[in-house]
């Protein structure tokens, strides 16, 4: 049975998220606003680990669950994650690694969260 991003908040004993029809808000006011990525959108909304690979969904499961309760980049910056910020044409966005070239890469605005994707550095 697939886990749902609900299951993997829980498991970080962080706020559960109050979902509603179509957006997800969090008791902290913070939330995920926007994706960059299909699968990561259908995962988030969802539980849909169709269109991720089978050997990162846990991993993108935990950060996306961090990624929606933190309130500034520095909530990210956990053990494992290696969190930085990016520079040059990608200034003002932010990373984690989820596994070899794998990255989450993100926006804080204010203290939600815009265009978060899932790249493949090369």
């Amino acid at each position: 049975m697939q886990s749902s991003i609900g299951e993997s908040i829980a498991a970080l004993q962080v706020p559960v998220p109050v979902l509603d029809t179509y957006k997800v808000t969090s008791d902290n006011g913070c939330m995920i606003l926007s994706f960059r990525h299909r699968g990561l959108a259908r995962l988030y909304e969802r539980g849909d680990r169709q269109r991720i690979p089978p050997e990162l969904a846990n991993k993108v499961e935990r950060v996306l669950a961090r990624l929606d309760v933190a309130a500034q980049p520095s909530d990210m910056d956990l053990p494992g994650y290696r969190l930085h910020q990016l520079r040059g044409e990608m200034a003002g966005l932010w990373a984690v690694r989820v596994s070899g070239n794998w990255r989450i890469v993100f926006r804080f605005e204010g203290a939600n969260v815009r265009d978060v994707d899932l790249v493949d550095y090369h």
